[in-house]
């Protein structure tokens, strides 16, 4: 049975339907409850104009563990409760500073599917290409 906003789909009259708003809620609540404990691979990203806060931005990754993948991007595992931490620690940092900062957390599913491509010159600067 499929609820939409509290009441059950498919009957004639929109009616309120207990069991399945008991129901939807209770499934909800068992995928926050497993997720809570379960680390994603998460992605912090951020484009912040102040080194100050942009080098804060960076060493409150590193405190929770984040690998840089980039000039202005981290990524490791998180589980929800850290994500919120430290998408706290970063909302105070940057305060009211221009810039942006996203926090992306990525389910298993979607992290196999990731694809990189990647030219790296080197001493002589002769291109060499990593793709994943």
């Amino acid at each position: 049975m499929e609820v939409v906003a509290g009441f059950c789909a498919g009957a004639q009259k929109p009616r309120f339907c207990l069991a399945s708003l008991a129901l939807a809620r209770w499934a909800c609540k068992r995928q926050e409850t497993q997720s809570m404990g379960t680390e994603l691979e998460t992605y912090v990203v951020y484009d912040i104009e102040d080194d100050r806060v942009r080098y804060q931005i960076a060493n409150a990754c590193k405190d929770y563990g984040l690998e840089r993948i980039q000039f202005s991007a981290f990524l490791g595992p998180l589980n929800a409760n850290k994500r919120e931490e430290l998408f706290l620690r970063l909302k105070k940092v940057l305060g009211d500073k221009a810039g942006k900062v996203l926090v992306i957390p990525i389910c298993e599913k979607d992290q196999k599917a990731r694809r990189s491509y990647m030219v790296h010159l080197d001493a002589d600067g002769k291109p060499e290409v990593f793709e994943e």
